[in-house]
């Protein structure tokens, strides 16, 4: 390894670093250096060593693994470092072996969403340990999943269900597997970046997807940029997606203010318009000499706001959004801080932690009756920390209706379908259906609440309907494709009752509806002879 060819190739293993440390295999290798498993001579145990190119980047991160060691070892929950030599003039860092990143791990569940209750254990973690690393003068400055480690990254497959949004914006709830921790227990690395208040601080910091606009603007950065960070930690956990994906400062400034839904502060743009460090591109932006790109204006619009990737239908949800939006704010002076997040109600469990967990427990419930196993079976080993809080009744708004909200989500697609099949007759296109979904939704859980003895979905009718939705095929073949499907009668129920209540959504309506039941005789006699 003595010059940048050697630095290329991995180290091989029962190479021996020192007279103590013999590698085992090389974990991975990054921007300032690459990190290999060593067994411990002297301890008879196994570290991680990271080999740092960069005598610069090694000084960083062994003055802030020093500060943090020397202030306590009990006080957060980051990498310990237990030793430092010189291996072929490369400095060298001897801490903790742990398991796999955040994002690998989310990669291998193939960006899967964590469970609530998981994503409020880790939100706790990161900011005890922000907060305590903020009142040492120390800002992290490289948040991301990547830099945020299991310490047991063990897992059980679970059957889980998730809302997602239909190409027309409407949710609707997928079932699928995905890998659970059974330990949620983290430790931040990769102090390279972190800076304390009186040393020089970079002008560009943080992974592109996880920096704060000050950071983007150029107007100087301190601890709220890690807030930043964090709020977009969580939102990629919470919905396997991230916040922002730019491929540059504008486009990134774009995005920010289109998924968040209002615009950067103008006193925060005056004080950047004033700043000489700005590139050219950005400089020209914020004055008014630029438009947007047009390839960057596509990308973004194709994104949704924050409101509407964030479910909002439970207390756990409101909360989480209700955290998020007090993180994602422009200004660094007003966005909150570790200490005050630590007592929010999201964090702290007050109304969300029972929410998250009733949330579970109904899931695992139908989950079992499908399988024929005991719930307490499976629900045993999940090792998140308890909260000690009161207990409330559960809070999610679809258990106390009638009729579950992806149902009612359902029966509007496939009213849509037939209006859109009937153009002449209704003046309904597909570029209208997701505003006549969100117009009419009120009307029809109204509606359906009142009713009694209702006809549920059976899972598997429900996935048949949101597959036959989804496809690229016209309205009409759609709508063949719903007659045909085995259990359908019970949608044609659920209609039938739409059309004899007379629950007029539009004109020719029920006319339409009408003729729709009636061309499927068979599921309707089907109907009638079970009841």
């Amino acid at each position: 390894m003595s010059d940048k060819d050697d630095w290329s190739r991995p180290i091989g293993a029962q190479t021996a670093l020192s007279s103590r440390y013999v590698v085992i295999r090389n974990l991975g290798s990054g921007a300032s250096g690459r990190v290999v498993e060593v067994e411990d001579r002297e301890e008879g145990c196994r570290r991680a060593v990271k080999i740092f190119h960069s005598r610069h980047v090694a000084g960083r991160e062994f003055r802030a693994l020093s500060k943090l060691s020397n202030a306590g070892a009990d006080c957060g929950q980051y990498v310990r470092l237990h030793d430092k030599f010189i291996f072929r003039d490369y400095v060298c860092l001897v801490t903790d072996l742990l398991g796999e990143s955040l994002f690998d791990f989310l990669e291998q569940n193939s960006f899967k969403p964590f469970p609530g209750s998981h994503v409020q254990n880790i939100a706790q973690q990161l900011f005890q340990n922000i907060a305590y690393i903020h009142s040492l003068n120390l800002t992290h400055a490289d948040l991301k999943l990547e830099n945020i480690l299991l310490v047991n990254p063990a897992f059980r497959v679970q059957f889980f269900q998730h809302r997602v949004l239909s190409t027309d914006g409407v949710p609707y709830h997928v079932r699928g597997r995905r890998r659970e921790l059974c330990d949620t227990q983290i430790r931040l690395v990769d102090f390279g970046m972190a800076t304390f208040g009186d040393e020089y601080h970079h002008p560009e910091v943080t992974t592109p997807a996880f920096r704060a606009p000050e950071v983007v603007l150029h107007l100087g950065w301190s601890f709220p940029c890690d807030i930043w960070s964090i709020g977009c930690i969580l939102f990629e956990l919470c919905t396997g997606k991230p916040a922002f994906n730019p491929r540059s400062s504008i486009e990134h400034l774009v995005a920010m203010e289109h998924v968040l839904g209002r615009p950067i502060d103008s006193h925060l743009i005056e004080k950047a318009k004033q700043s000489s460090n700005l590139p050219d591109n950005l400089s020209r932006y914020i004055r008014g000499y630029m438009p947007i790109p047009p390839t960057a204006m596509s990308r973004v619009t194709k994104t949704e706001m924050l409101g509407h990737l964030i479910p909002n239908e439970t207390m756990f949800d409101q909360l989480f959004l209700d955290l998020l939006q007090q993180i994602f704010v422009f200004d660094p002076n007003r966005r909150i801080t570790a200490h005050e997040a630590l007592r929010h109600p999201w964090v702290t469990g007050e109304g969300a932690y029972t929410c998250a967990k009733e949330q579970e427990r109904t899931a695992d419930s139908e989950r079992n009756h499908i399988l024929g196993v005991p719930t307490k079976q499976l629900s045993q080993g999940i090792n998140t920390k308890p909260m000690s809080i009161q207990r409330k009744p559960p809070l999610i708004p679809h258990l106390h209706n009638r009729l579950p909200e992806g149902d009612i989500n359902r029966i509007l697609e496939i009213i849509s379908l037939v209006l859109v099949s009937n153009y002449r007759r209704t003046s309904i296109c597909y570029k209208n259906r997701k505003s006549f979904i969100l117009r009419h939704r009120d009307r029809l859980r109204s509606h359906f609440n009142k009713q009694r003895d209702l006809p549920t979905l059976p899972q598997h009718l429900r996935r048949q309907i949101d597959n036959t939705l989804h496809t690229a095929h016209s309205a009409k073949r759609k709508i063949q494709t719903l007659q045909t499907l085995e259990g359908s009668a019970i949608m044609t129920t659920l209609l039938r009752s739409l059309v004899s209540n007379k629950v007029n959504l539009m004109p020719n309506h029920s006319i339409v509806i009408q003729e729709y039941i009636q061309s499927t005789p068979t599921l309707v006699d089907s109907v009638v002879e079970s009841s």
